[in-house]
């Protein structure tokens, strides 16, 4: 039986040396996380623009091994036909190790399910044309989704064990100059473009990372996550401390731990 050329680095290399951020989902397995974290963080920014989570998650196999150029005229086709349709969604295209290719959808608009697997079906090539199965989940939330798309680093319990990058097995790049892109949009999914929602986010790290060099931030953190019990995360502390440190309320409870300070003395 004929197979084409395998799509995937079954051997990535895990980084490159380079004075610059590593940027590529093909070159690196580093340059590929660091892709993943920064469309992750942009999908949960967007979520919150939208004030409601996303509504459903869909995946698309192709069932057999296609060349890169019909896997993206074909996908080309159905994303037409899919915006066509009113479907509003981000999509993440991923090989698999059966050497085939699979999208997962994203999606933004309101609908009922029967209607979106009846769109699917419409927008598809006939299955005996082209053998491929879907799958439909609801979202709930939505948080974790957004690295599930991604395959971004995120850590968690893998049977039974903590693990710091639990996608990390199922992680797959695709091989360079397939004229394969990684992802894509159907439709207005972005409530403002992507590099503004990233230059507004790594404004704000670099704001937080600031405002924990203060001495009365650091301090009232450290103050909050024990008066809490420990109940929040540390680090969650300091997102919400660090981004607005001169709020009111964060405002008088320094004033007060500076008090303390001089009672004590």
């Amino acid at each position: 039986m004929w197979h084409m050329d395998i799509i995937y680095q079954s051997r990535p290399l895990p980084s490159k040396p380079s004075k610059f951020r590593a940027k590529s989902w093909t070159e690196s397995v580093e340059s590929y996380i660091n892709e993943a974290k920064q469309l992750s963080i942009c999908i949960l920014r967007n979520r919150k623009l939208m004030r409601r989570p996303y509504t459903w998650l869909v995946t698309i196999n192709f069932e057999q091994e296609l060349e890169p150029a019909v896997v993206a005229a074909t996908w080309t086709k159905v994303a037409r036909k899919l915006r066509q349709r009113g479907v509003v969604s981000l999509w993440v295209r991923e090989p698999s190790t059966s050497n085939t290719v699979h999208h997962h959808l994203l999606l933004k608009n309101v609908i009922d399910g029967a209607s979106l697997a009846r769109i699917i079906e419409e927008s598809m090539p006939p299955r005996n044309e082209m053998a491929w199965h879907k799958n439909l989940k609801p979202i709930q939330t939505g948080w974790r989704v957004a690295f599930y798309l991604t395959k971004a680093k995120l850590s968690g319990v893998l049977r039974g064990q903590e693990v710091s990058d639990y996608y990390a097995r199922k992680r797959l790049l695709f091989k360079p100059k397939l004229g394969l892109q990684k992802y894509g949009t159907i439709g207005s999914f972005w409530e403002k473009p992507k590099k503004q929602l990233w230059k507004e986010i790594t404004e704000e790290e670099k704001k937080i990372a600031e405002s924990l060099k203060r001495r009365d931030v650091r301090r009232l953190v450290d103050h909050m996550y024990h008066f809490f019990g420990e109940t929040i995360s540390y680090k969650a502390l300091e997102r919400d401390v660090g981004s607005d440190p001169d709020a009111p309320a964060f405002q008088r409870w320094m004033e007060q731990l500076a008090l303390d300070d001089q009672t004590i003395e």
